[in-house]
């Protein structure tokens, strides 16, 4: 009976045994592989959510400084719009108020008053647009060369001064002379003093 006994010990302990490191096994081997999976999914999963968070993050930030810059730009637009229309309009209503109450007082007056103010405006537009079409009248003149700019030296050149042989060289003497008559009419009086000695 004893050794029945412990037969039955024995088998039953190795079935035991057998059936606990089967069952052990499995359910090591099942948790590794759910761990696995459930580990890989859960990163990608992670890398997925942080990369459509940073591509939605992005897009909302860039969509809000765009539309933010836009709609600053547009009320800028509109505010200067309609402030310089406004300074316009307010401008115009009181000069036409001031024109009106001061052409009731005096018509001729006024009338007068408001062409010669149109006239120093048509000389300062003419003015302006001169000098923005045209050089100065210095600069023109700085830009005149001396007729005999072709002679080889200043000998030559004071040579053709003294005997001028070319059309250059005698209209060049021909204002000089002019300069110079000039210049001693300013100097000398027309009647020499009065010696009183």
């Amino acid at each position: 009976i004893k050794k029945v006994v412990w037969d039955w010990y024995d088998r039953t302990k190795k079935v035991v045994w057998d059936w606990y490191k089967k069952i052990r096994n499995l359910v090591v081997d099942w948790y590794t592989r759910i761990k696995y999976i459930v580990s890989d999914w859960w990163s990608k999963a992670k890398r997925v959510i942080y990369y459509w968070f940073d591509k939605i993050k992005t897009f909302i930030l860039d969509w809000y400084d765009k539309i933010k810059t836009i709609v600053l730009d547009w009320y800028n637009k509109i505010k200067t719009i309609f402030v310089d229309l406004w300074t316009r309009l307010l401008f115009l209503l009181t000069t036409a108020w001031a024109f009106l109450w001061a052409f009731i007082n005096d018509p001729i007056g006024t009338l007068l008053a408001y062409i010669e103010k149109f006239h120093a405006l048509i000389a300062v537009w003419i003015t302006e647009w001169l000098d923005e079409n045209f050089a100065s009248l210095d600069e023109m003149i700085d830009s005149i060369e001396p007729p005999d700019r072709g002679l080889p030296d200043v000998m030559a050149w004071l040579e053709g001064l003294r005997n001028p042989v070319t059309d250059e060289e005698k209209a060049y003497v021909a204002y000089l002379d002019v300069k110079r008559q000039h210049i001693l009419d300013d100097l000398l009086p027309d009647k020499p003093p009065i010696y009183l000695g």
